[in-house]
């Protein structure tokens, strides 16, 4: 005699808030940019919040936008770009973010202008920004540091909704600290208590 087939358990389908969400990997190559397989940089687009989050913008990551999208939908994205996280201080993480931004500045004649940026880094990347600032034209004095806030002796690892800028949509941005050769390891946590 035949076993019974257990019952199917009955599933639920949820959606998520803003189910107009696009994840847009721009690139998954190792190092070195090329056309097909461009550096690290990940985009998350949320039409619905006219929201655009970049995981890391390495080289090339601004040409990667414009051959995906075209030129009109990614003024769209730099318009609507809340906040670029940097993982780490590699280049292939980050050398994008200066073509990005001076991109983005220039939209900001458009109306309505562009929301404050927020870049969740550390504070020596934030410090070679300040300093790019002062040969190429960005609004380096518009942009947010939550992880690295001028009044914080150190950078940090957990920034809640409070260092964020409102327009972010965002309830916080953790970073794991990373110790690099010779630095010391983090005596704190990195993730925010239960």
């Amino acid at each position: 005699m035949p076993k019974a087939r257990p019952q199917q358990e009955s599933t639920t389908t949820t959606t998520l808030p803003s189910p107009d969400t696009e994840i847009i990997p721009l690139g998954t190559g190792s190092s070195t940019p090329s056309k097909h397989r461009n550096v690290s940089a990940t985009l998350i687009r949320i039409p619905s919040l006219n929201s655009s989050y970049l995981l890391d913008c390495g080289e090339g990551t601004l040409g990667q936008l414009r051959r995906a999208l075209g030129p009109q939908q990614t003024s769209s994205v730099l318009s609507t770009l809340r906040l670029i996280v940097i993982s780490h201080l590699h280049a292939d993480h980050h050398l994008g973010t200066l073509s990005l931004l001076l991109a983005r500045d220039s939209l900001s004649n458009s109306l309505p202008p562009p929301p404050p940026l927020s870049i969740s880094c550390i504070s020596r990347y934030r410090n070679m920004l300040r300093e790019l600032s002062q040969a190429h034209n960005f609004a380096f004095h518009t942009l947010l540091f939550p992880n690295c806030p001028p009044t914080s002796p150190r950078d940090v690892d957990h920034a809640p909704a409070a260092l964020l800028h409102p327009s972010s949509s965002l309830a916080s941005v953790t970073r794991i600290p990373v110790p690099t050769a010779g630095a010391p390891t983090p005596p704190t946590s990195a993730y925010p208590p239960a």
